[in-house]
């Protein structure tokens, strides 16, 4: 493929994995990885020469891919279907693993180049760059690069053992050392430093296999995605169930609310199985902050904008006094915003949470791919940009914050 075309791909639609990488084959195209602006930049950042004397992040990059791709020629080599399985997942993770480098790589005080936090930047873009990947895969992809540094890291920890434990309903702990093995074996540094990360890492596979974490599914992989049912009530305070959409413009989450009053629909989540809960009508409360916001003459009716600091203290407030007039008449609560960000969530959760038990639900809509959102939006003045954007600050939810459940629906 030319130069050309390739940017022109990236301009015009969504990137998938198998456009850089050849999975039947097990090899990545190096020339069409180098159009990605993303991972373009990496071939001029800089790494500190202690543990990264290879020098730039696109050679170690590229020594990474390496490592994982003869481990995967092995597995194939000797018939093991369960190593092959997620493969094409682990390959991903390994090219993508350091791309958050690209801004987040600065001169510390110390003189010497320094990267912090950019596990979490590149989960961000690699969830951009693959938005239209399948769902599943992404996901694994994503919690791969975000947690990469966590193996050797995460034994220095007080608690380390509980730790693993939360880990591994984030990511798949064979996979996550797999990754930083191939990490750390990419790496050109001293053999002291080497011998001290193989030694950690080794102890942290060993706890692995002594905790039987090591076939444990991320919680987006499940049936049931994450149900905690068990969990002690204050029986002080009354309960309250509150449902969390949470989804980009024109994802379909009014669709899939108005769904839910009819009961003579069949509502699947994204692996096929059936959503059972139902509103009530007159004993359900939809609360949106674009509605509060055009009640008030911020806005049109239907049209979406972010108000000054006053205009927005003001919907909070409204927002917040409907949310909690609801609770008290017993009636469930929806929360009908984009909610792309954790903090909001958790504001919302925390309001109620000071008088109700609060039994979360968050209900993630997504649309078949970035051009159906654009499609759906195009007369509100969304652009592209915006979109992607809101994707790379988007916090999926975690395991830890899910509450109750997490559902996931592909629109």
């Amino acid at each position: 493929m030319t130069t050309v075309f390739f940017v022109r791909l990236f301009k015009e639609k969504k990137m998938k994995a198998s456009d850089l990488i050849d999975f039947t084959n097990c090899s990545i195209n190096w020339e069409a990885v180098e159009q990605v602006p993303e991972f373009a930049v990496l071939k001029n950042c800089e790494q500190n020469p202690k543990w990264h004397s290879e020098g730039d992040v696109m050679t170690h990059t590229m020594k990474v891919c390496d490592v994982v791709i003869d481990m995967i020629l092995n597995w194939r080599g000797r018939c093991l279907a369960a190593e092959i399985e997620d493969a094409d997942v682990l390959l991903t993770a390994a090219l993508f693993h350091d791309i958050g480098k690209g801004v987040t790589t600065k001169i510390g005080k110390d003189g010497n180049w320094h990267s912090y936090g950019h596990e979490f930047e590149g989960e961000k873009i690699t969830r951009r760059l693959l938005w239209d990947e399948d769902l599943s895969f992404r996901e694994k992809v994503c919690a791969l690069v975000k947690y990469h540094m966590l193996p050797l890291n995460i034994i220095k920890h007080k608690n380390y053992i509980e730790e693993i434990i939360r880990l591994s309903c984030q990511v798949n702990l064979l996979q996550l050392y797999r990754l930083k093995y191939a990490d750390c074996m990419g790496s050109e540094h001293s053999s002291e430093i080497k011998c001290d990360e193989m030694r950690i890492l080794n102890h942290f596979t060993r706890l692995v296999d002594f905790l039987k974490l090591s076939e444990t599914k991320p919680y987006f992989c499940n049936k049931y995605l994450f149900n905690l049912n068990d969990y002690e009530l204050n029986i002080k305070k009354p309960s309250v169930n509150l449902f969390m959409m949470i989804g980009l413009p024109g994802s379909g989450k009014n669709t899939l609310i108005d769904d839910l009053f009819d009961d003579n629909k069949t509502i699947t989540l994204y692996d096929g199985d059936e959503f059972l809960y139902r509103f009530q009508e007159g004993k359900t409360e939809i609360l949106s902050r674009d509605d509060i916001r055009a009640e008030l003459g911020f806005c049109a009716d239907g049209q979406k904008i972010v108000g000054t600091k006053e205009q927005e203290d003001k919907v909070t407030e409204i927002f917040n006094q409907r949310m909690l007039h609801a609770a008290s008449c017993g009636h469930d609560i929806v929360i009908n915003n984009i909610n792309l960000k954790k903090k909001y969530r958790e504001e919302i959760v925390n309001t109620l949470s000071k008088e109700y038990n609060v039994i979360t639900d968050y209900l993630y809509v997504e649309a078949k791919g970035i051009e159906k959102n654009i499609e759906r939006r195009k007369n509100d003045g969304f652009s592209k940009e915006t979109f992607e954007k809101m994707i790379e600050n988007f916090d999926w939810p975690d395991f830890f914050e899910c509450g109750n459940n997490l559902y996931i629906f592909r629109n």
